[in-house]
């Protein structure tokens, strides 16, 4: 990825927490997105940080069954592998939930309106 596009993943990023927060689906999604950038980019220090902060809000917001919380773990092995730490690898291996994923929507707009 072009250094210009990181530098818009970020700025993504920056909005969607001043405007969502930081609990939010939609920053969790920003995060992992910049986190699979620096992954293709080899930075693995960069991208490891943003993964596990997308993982510790998929997992408040939808618990560990839900397919994103996987997807997320999926990517942080995936990161250990490239990284060349398979214990790591290993330890998030063993905690991917065994049972079937939960697929439930997000419903993003529900999340906008007023109580």
């Amino acid at each position: 990825m072009q250094p210009g596009g990181l530098l818009l993943l970020r700025e993504a990023l920056a909005i969607r927490r001043a405007r969502l927060g930081n609990r939010h689906d939609l920053v969790a999604y920003a995060l992992r997105n910049l986190a699979e950038a620096y992954l293709r980019a080899g930075s693995f220090a960069e991208a490891e940080p943003l993964l596990l902060e997308s993982l510790e809000i998929f997992k408040a917001n939808h618990g560990e069954q839900h397919g994103m919380t996987r997807a997320t773990i999926q990517a942080l092995i995936t990161l250990y592998e490239q990284w060349g730490k398979p214990e790591q690898a290993a330890e998030w291996r063993a905690k991917l939930p065994t049972t079937q994923p939960t697929n439930e929507p997000i419903d993003h707009a529900a999340e906008h309106e007023a109580p």
